[in-house]
């Protein structure tokens, strides 16, 4: 969270994109003294940091459990269409330019659904590698139900044939346990790693024990 870029006369900073927090900040200091930082990212990241949110009538107000339930609701909607979710997220500070990125005691602002088509010839792609006996997966750094809805779209992912979905830190905890009990771990892990075909919120290392696997 120390990679921040300061830029023009030190009035702002960015906090870039990384797979760990998967979002950014921008943090502007105002001539008061106080900083206005503004947070972007997978939404379900995104309302995890965070501790307001505005209501319909613009008004803060307390983040309680029901009202996260009910932005958890509309963010899985959102992401069972197929869209990739964009939660937007502020807070005001006091003080210079933080040298770290803040990741909590954010007002939730809103979420944005984008949605990026399939191209035509993504399906037939798909099914001519499957009956090649090329096994497809996605590794992607979408939240699970997203790309389980853009891995059904491509044929990738199907119910009736067992498939197995996963995020990306349950992989990696699977394959530490795995290893921890030997052999018989082996033997568990091998018809699983078969079966995935979705590996969502991914991160590189993910990828890479995948292929060694």
């Amino acid at each position: 969270n120390t990679n921040a870029e300061y830029m023009g006369d030190g009035s702002y900073a960015v906090f870039p994109f990384t797979s760990v927090t998967k979002g950014m900040s921008t943090v502007i200091k105002d001539d008061d003294g106080t900083c206005m930082v503004y947070h972007k990212g997978g939404a379900d990241e995104v309302l995890a940091k965070c501790t307001y949110f505005r209501d319909s009538l613009g008004e803060q107000q307390s983040l309680t459990d029901e009202a996260r339930e009910q932005l958890a609701t509309t963010i899985k909607e959102f992401a069972s269409q197929a869209n990739r979710n964009i939660g937007v997220a502020y807070q005001k500070i006091t003080g210079d330019l933080p040298t770290e990125n803040p990741l909590t005691d954010y007002v939730w602002f809103g979420v944005v659904g984008i949605q990026d088509p399939l191209r035509p010839e993504v399906l037939e792609a798909v099914h001519k590698c499957q009956h090649a006996g090329v096994t497809v997966r996605m590794c992607t750094g979408d939240n699970l139900d997203t790309a389980l809805a853009i891995s059904k779209e491509c044929g990738i992912y199907d119910n009736t044939k067992a498939h197995i979905a996963l995020t990306g830190k349950d992989f990696r905890d699977l394959i530490y346990d795995s290893f921890a009990l030997g052999d018989e771990g082996a033997s568990r892990l091998t018809p699983l790693l078969f079966a995935l075909t979705v590996l969502a919120r991914s991160q590189p290392l993910d990828k890479q024990i995948l292929v060694l696997m």
